[in-house]
């Protein structure tokens, strides 16, 4: 989250400074303070969770008293005052150097810090980040830890159940460069939820009381309003009881949204829901632990032999038996369901199952045929869809 925000405000000064900018870079280096703004990347270092405007000599004074450097510093300096201002190592220092008189630059800044400073505590709960933080690089991992962290958050997590929402944006400029306005809109929409940024994504932990695993209809459909007007895409976990597995279900999340864009069955999808998207991870699970072991990424060879024999008689034939089938599997075998999905007359429908059935010489009534079929389906799909790789037939 701090190195998030850091750029979000590297970003916003030099739009708010407009023309007066002369350069912007990033040094590792021994560095002296030009007539400017910096701003320093603490991220090696432990972290103060504040932000403060300071000139040169206070902040020797402050890196004197504390030993820390805060994640986001913006410092003042008049280069024409004869100061002796020292030369510090800067773990990553974001240089920012401007043609602004000091007086003009320091009402500039505090602007734009002002601006910024609102939308962050406003919207993104610096103790719910901090948080986020600590549960994902197991700082934060007992339970009791948990739940004392859980109830002294902006919205405590007292209810039954928690959802993961992870919301990417396939412009991720959209977030950096105004992120006000849709942290607003989310937290309209996500009432006593936790929101932050991390990792360039929106993060939200929603609270509900339901027993069904999935987040109301009515806030599906505003978020994925939300996210057609941004050419965004969300995750959504299942819902959890237990905090002790926040991170195994962000991780999750995560995953889940990674996989959706390449897999779903519809072009138009936007919310890729774990329920929905859970067998491919876990099919993306065993194709990692798979190339571990074997050191291959054939996991094809995991199929039905059934689907082989399929895709090989399309191939030469010109035909998509596979598709029938599966579309077959997945309306329970209801043949009038799977020839309206298909736009086929029922009785083209019945002779392709017929011709299916012919091929690989299965019993369909058998339910566990069926599972193997449809998890060669998935795996397949993962294999070509996701990984892009070549099917060898």
């Amino acid at each position: 989250m701090y190195n998030n925000m850091i750029m979000t405000i590297i970003d916003f000064l030099i739009k708010e400074l407009g023309k007066s900018v002369k350069s912007a870079k990033k040094s590792y280096d021994r560095v002296s303070p030009p007539e400017g703004i910096f701003i320093l990347d603490g991220k090696s270092l432990p972290l103060d969770n504040h932000l403060f405007i300071s000139d040169w000599q206070c902040f020797l004074k402050y890196i004197n008293n504390k030993s820390i450097i805060p994640p986001a510093t913006v410092f003042l300096s008049d280069s024409g005052t004869d100061h002796d201002i020292g030369r510090i190592i800067v773990p990553g220092c974001n240089i920012i150097e401007t043609d602004l008189e000091l007086p003009v630059l320091y009402n500039n800044i505090n602007y734009a810090l002002n601006k910024i400073s609102k939308i962050s505590n406003q919207y993104c709960d610096a103790d719910f980040s901090g948080f986020l933080i600590d549960i994902l690089s197991k700082k934060l991992h007992d339970y009791s830890d948990i739940a004392e962290r859980t109830s002294i958050l902006q919205h405590p997590i007292k209810k039954n159940r928690y959802h993961f929402v992870i919301i990417d944006f396939k412009n991720k400029q959209v977030l950096i460069n105004n992120p006000a306005p849709l942290l607003n809109h989310l937290s309209n929409l996500f009432y006593e939820s936790n929101i932050t940024i991390y990792e360039n994504k929106i993060v939200i932990v929603y609270p509900s009381d339901s027993i069904i695993n999935k987040i109301p209809d009515e806030l599906k459909k505003d978020l994925l309003e939300f996210l057609q007007e941004n050419d965004a895409y969300a995750s959504v976990s299942n819902g959890v009881k237990r905090i002790e597995m926040m991170s195994v279900i962000y991780s999750l999340t995560r995953n889940i949204l990674k996989l959706g864009p390449s897999l779903s069955y519809n072009n138009d999808t936007r919310i890729f829901e774990q329920e929905a998207y859970s067998m491919y991870y876990v099919i993306d699970l065993c194709a990692k632990q798979f190339e571990r072991l074997f050191h291959s990424n054939d996991i094809i060879y995991l199929t039905h032999p059934g689907i082989f024999a399929l895709m090989r008689y399309d191939s030469k034939n010109n035909t998509n038996l596979l598709d029938v089938l599966f579309c077959y599997l997945m309306n329970n075998r209801n043949l009038s369901k799977t020839s309206k999905q298909l736009f086929l007359h029922r009785n083209t429908t019945l002779n392709r199952i017929n011709k299916i059935l012919e091929i690989i010489n299965v019993n369909l009534d058998d339910g566990n045929v069926q599972s193997k079929l449809m998890f060669s389906f998935l795996l397949i799909n993962y294999y070509r869809d996701y990984r892009k790789l070549p099917l060898h037939l």
